[in-house]
């Protein structure tokens, strides 16, 4: 027998067999041996020289915790000032006040016409000459003074003694303007105990508005004071829509709060609102209001200005940002250098002229400084991770971390953030100096391990090219008749490299077939969302839908057209018209669940949630009773369909240990299934559930039921406008 006629394992085994018995592990444990100590050595050297500085320049850099920390802080204030709103209204003391003065108000109504008439005269000279020159200036903008005038006697009588006095009143601090009214003598009753309050408080303002929305009472008696929020100068400000949602709501104990805006009466500063409703036993006699300002939110968010002794180095900062995108705090760049921050704002044009002047008069880039959009915000926030290489407002690269903060009926951001640069400052100096140390430490060794590399490591290449080759399904070379001088070590793993990858490439071509088959089987049965959940190992799959629409059609005539027609023709026109069914579904945002005989199930919010489910289970419908028409036109048949629809809560999920079947549970259903079944060829039912929610575009009439119990609906429309859908 010849060399090329020996079994190959024999040939093999001849090569690669040598006379050298050597461990590799030998070689490989002085070498690693060496290697490590002079990595260890050198390693330490560097931890010990720039370990300590690199560590404090990255803690200082961290901001994921500290927008964490800071949410928490401007949540518990929020709710201790909400407790104490809710605490101060349900008060004896304050139910009595109100109580008296909005007797003393409306008796103010009655003012003899010469007073009012001077009164008149003072306030609109207030307003012309004072107050709207200054809210001009301030803002840069026109505004037209009579619309802030308020149009009631009582108020214009009020604020001609505490608003618009020639005298300097001290901003509310007078208890007594001498005017002689009753209101005044309530008001030297009360004031200085309710002032005391708003100040212990932290608030800008206490308000006492009346069940008719007349603020009756005010601690700072600004341009609001007096007047009457639902037909006032001030009827669509944030102070009128707190005080509406706590009348609305009227429940003792309950708060309302609104988010930061700017607020007329304060020449523009943002303020925001917290109310809870006033009663007298057992029925709402009014509502009390405090008036927060920013700078009660700056304090918070800035730890009053001390971002160097909260370790934020030279340009971190934390700030609050709105559902809008602008800030609901004041930036640090603006508090250290406003002039320089007003020109980077011009220069980037983060901000219009009008805005950048706002800014500069009030004193503030609350509500006036676009930060960020919401959907970044939101995305950065669910991620609870800090990212790099975003924009701040001002087109800087910085690293941030976003952390959520639900307030009552919007949410504030709280956004941590530090210049990339101040950040990687220290990290290139560690690099710069760590690529020295390794770059004289690597040609120093190279020298020394080269030639040993390449003849030592020559079979390891070898067989490192032959799994290259067998990665990308190329012929495997023959072994090099030098790998009989390797290691013992090699060419026990060159022959078992060589088994394993004939083994590996069987159970490979296995898997993958079957993988293909168990894939394309799951996804033809399946709902692609549940299909998805079902690759990714979720076998138990159920889910409770609090609200869908489940639309159950049903389509007569079936076994007519069977037998009318050859089997194969009639699987064709049964094919074409589940395929059409089953495109106009996911058209309409629905999802085709079962079909069982002549039953069609379909459910519009099952995978994913919509407003609308309602006016697209009617135009589903409606599209699938123009299918069937067209088919039954173009193909000869005499196919009826029916449709039955409702919404509810449902119950999906997958049934079966072995064999998976995706199905529909609940009272929705069988009220839907029901309906369909009640229906006469052509006819839609809707439920009084699926009545109430359609649009009035859709026409839809009652029709009576068997037992005339149920409120059944059919609908007569012939399309769903477009608009409907949107």
């Amino acid at each position: 027998m010849t060399p090329e006629t020996l079994p190959q394992k024999s040939r093999w085994r001849r090569i690669v067999e040598g006379p050298r018995n050597v461990s590799m592990a030998s070689w490989l444990a002085v070498a690693i041996l060496i290697v490590t100590v002079t990595s260890l050595v050198v390693t330490s050297i560097l931890s010990l020289t720039y370990g300590s500085d690199l560590a404090s320049g990255l803690a200082d850099s961290q901001s994921n915790g500290r927008s964490a920390v800071k949410a928490e802080e401007v949540a518990r204030y929020l709710n201790s000032m909400r407790s104490q709103t809710a605490a101060l209204a349900a008060s004896k003391g304050t139910e009595t006040a109100l109580e008296r003065f909005a007797d003393a108000y409306r008796q103010l109504e009655a003012t003899d016409a010469d007073a009012l008439d001077e009164a008149e005269s003072i306030v609109d000279d207030f307003y012309r000459d004072s107050f709207t020159p200054a809210l001009e200036q301030t803002l840069g903008v026109a505004v037209g003074w009579r619309s802030l005038v308020p149009v009631n006697d009582a108020a214009v009588y009020l604020q001609r003694h505490y608003v618009a006095a020639e005298e300097d009143l001290g901003q509310g601090l007078v208890d007594d303007a001498g005017d002689g009214s009753e209101w005044s003598a309530v008001h030297r009753e009360f004031h200085l105990n309710l002032l005391d309050t708003a100040v212990r408080l932290g608030a800008d303002d206490l308000y006492l508005v009346d069940a008719d929305g007349n603020i009756v009472y005010s601690v700072a008696k600004e341009i609001d004071f007096a007047t009457s929020l639902d037909l006032g100068p001030h009827g669509g400000s944030t102070l009128a829509v707190v005080t509406r949602a706590a009348r609305d709501a009227a429940e003792k104990g309950t708060t309302q709060v609104v988010d930061m805006a700017a607020y007329t009466p304060d020449l523009g500063s943002p303020m925001m609102f917290i109310a809870s409703p006033i009663f007298d036993s057992d029925s709402m006699s009014g509502v009390l209001i405090l008036k927060i300002p920013s700078e009660s939110i700056d304090t918070i968010v800035t730890s009053e200005q001390g971002w160097d002794d909260e370790g934020f180095g030279d340009t971190g900062e934390v700030y609050l940002v709105g559902e809008d995108g602008r800030m609901r705090s004041v930036a640090r760049r603006f508090v250290e250098d406003r002039d320089a921050f007003l020109t980077d704002v011009s220069t980037v044009g983060a901000a219009s002229a009008a805005e950048q002047t706002a800014m500069n008069g009030v004193g503030t880039t609350a509500i006036f400084l676009k930060a960020a959009d919401r959907s970044d915000l939101a995305a950065a926030a669910e991620s609870g991770s800090a990212t790099t290489g975003g924009l701040n407002y001002l087109l800087r690269p910085v690293l941030s971390s976003v952390d959520s903060l639900e307030v009552d009926g919007f949410t504030w951001y709280v956004v941590t953030e530090v210049e990339d640069e101040e950040v990687t400052t220290p990290i290139q100096d560690f690099r710069r100096a760590l690529l020295v140390a390794v770059a004289v430490f690597v040609i120093g060794i190279t020298f020394a391990t080269v030639a040993w590399a390449r003849r030592v490591f020559r079979p390891v290449r070898m067989i490192s090219e032959r799994l290259r080759r067998a990665a990308h399904d190329e012929d495997p070379k023959e072994w090099d008749e030098s790998l009989s001088k390797a290691p013992t070590d090699f060419t026990d793993l060159a022959h078992n490299i060589d088994e394993m990858l004939a083994a590996l490439e069987s159970r490979q071509s296995d898997l993958r077939s079957a993988a293909h088959e168990r894939l394309a089987t799951v996804r033809s049965l399946l709902p692609p969302a549940i299909a998805e959940r079902v690759e990714s190992g979720d076998r138990d799959v159920v889910d409770r839908i609090p609200q869908a629409g489940i639309v159950v059609v049903v389509t007569e005539g079936l076994g007519e057209l069977v037998d009318a027609q050859q089997i194969k023709e009639a699987q064709k026109l049964l094919d074409r018209l589940i395929s059409e069914v089953d495109a106009a579904a996911v058209h309409h945002g629905l999802e085709r669940v079962k079909l069982i005989g002549d039953a069609y199930y379909a459910g519009c919010g099952l995978s994913r949630p919509y407003l609308d489910h309602v006016p697209r289970s009617v135009a589903f419908a409606l599209d699938v009773r123009d299918i069937v028409a067209e088919l039954n036109t173009t193909n000869g048949a005499q196919l009826r369909v029916a449709a039955g629809i409702h919404s509810g809560p449902v119950t999906t999920g997958l049934a079966g240990s072995k064999r998976l079947i995706y199905d529909l549970w609940g009272e929705t259903v069988h009220i839907a299934h029901f309906l369909a079944r009640l229906a006469q060829p052509g006819e839609i039912l809707v439920s009084s559930e699926v009545q109430d929610l359609l649009p009035s575009e859709i026409a839809v009439e009652q029709k009576p039921t068997p037992d005339g119990t149920s409120q059944v609906y059919e609908v007569t429309g012939q399309q769903v406008p477009g608009e409907v859908l949107r």
